[in-house]
């Protein structure tokens, strides 16, 4: 067998190889060289190779139980002070490649049984105050967390359904299948897609869940136990969808819904958008209502680019950019827009 690509041995250890691909490295571990590698580098290479996000992401083949033995073997049989004859450890090396194979290929070639959600192990990954988490899946599917969020992964996929459970917000690029689409549950709602882009929210303080689709079609569907007939509606690229557990209601509307991935890159973008529009996109994303003192301040129109920052500092940047005032009722987290007695009112661009 030729020398083994170390980019295929990135992605072995990445969890990112095709079932092929996963055969080609665990017959090199049967090599010469591959016994060598085995006893010598394997240590190195899983730190090397692998990072926090992605390793051990494999819903396809038992890569848990497959490190904990290679690591379990090494820590127990090849890192002594006194090591072993090369006969002796290779020997060892390759009983154990050869099994874990097996072990392998009888996986790979059988369907996993369909399970009851509250059966199935899970992975757990969150994230703190500030924190963003990228989690790479086998499929080639991308979950960007947000802070204070958590997902929860199962250790492996059924042979008709891809899923995860969300708590808090996630960006989903997820990797077209039609033999298994991809589910999202999220508290009373469920986001059911084949390859698409979207971002979920769940608002614990707004009581409500917020799915914005980028690309792609995506079909929601509430959970809710209390409702006999549960809601259902498709959201296509640019549909923004509000969901209300309590009432059992949706709202869909059709706009740009990039602003509400500000969180990914912490920009703000408009484009000649009246002011009562930009007002609604910072309800969602601030959570405080705005109001208008004066009706004529709704159509003002917006165009620019502005940093996601705390809403003080944005609305002080919007105030003076459109000349106009506003004040905060804290207690209400009610935002009032007014015009400036001393400056006309000005739409902007730039």
């Amino acid at each position: 067998m030729p020398r083994l690509d170390k980019e295929l041995l990135q992605k072995f250890f990445r969890n990112q190889c095709s079932p092929e691909e996963i055969k080609q490295v665990y017959n090199w571990f049967k090599t010469s060289e591959g016994k060598i590698y085995f006893e010598e580098s394997l240590d190195r290479d899983i730190l090397r190779y692998s990072d926090d996000d992605n390793l051990l992401l494999t819903p396809d083949v038992p890569s848990v139980k497959i490190f904990s033995k290679i690591k379990q073997t090494r820590s127990s049989k090849f890192q002594r002070k006194e090591r072993s004859s090369w006969k002796t450890t290779a020997a060892v090396a390759a009983i154990i490649t050869i099994s874990l194979l097996s072990g392998m290929l009888v996986y790979l070639d059988s369907d996993s049984p369909e399970m009851d959600l509250n059966e199935i192990s899970y992975r757990i990954y969150s994230t703190g105050d500030e924190q963003h988490r990228l989690i790479s899946l086998r499929d080639g599917t991308q979950i960007r967390l947000n802070s204070n969020s958590v997902v929860e992964i199962p250790e492996f996929f059924g042979p008709q359904e891809r899923h995860v459970k969300l708590d808090g917000e996630a960006w989903f690029q997820i990797e077209n299948d039609p033999q298994k689409p991809f589910t999202v549950y999220a508290d009373a709602a469920s986001i059911h897609v084949l390859g698409t882009e979207f971002n979920v929210k769940m608002d614990s303080e707004a009581r409500n869940i917020q799915i914005a689709v980028s690309e792609g079609t995506v079909a929601f569907q509430s959970e809710n136990q209390h409702n006999s007939e549960s809601i259902r509606a498709t959201l296509t690229k640019n549909n923004f969808a509000l969901y209300y557990p309590e009432s059992d209601e949706i709202i869909i509307e059709n706009a740009p819904v990039i602003n509400y991935l500000s969180w990914i890159d912490g920009k703000l973008l408009f484009y000649n958008e009246p002011l009562w529009q930009v007002s609604r996109t910072l309800e969602r994303l601030y959570n405080h209502r705005f109001v208008f003192r004066d009706d004529e301040l709704r159509n003002v129109t917006l165009s620019a680019d502005l940093s996601r920052t705390e809403l003080p500092e944005l609305l002080n940047t919007l105030s003076r950019t459109l000349n106009i005032e506003y004040t905060i009722d804290s207690s209400e987290k009610k935002i009032t827009w007014t015009s400036n007695i001393n400056q006309p009112l000005t739409n902007h661009s730039e």
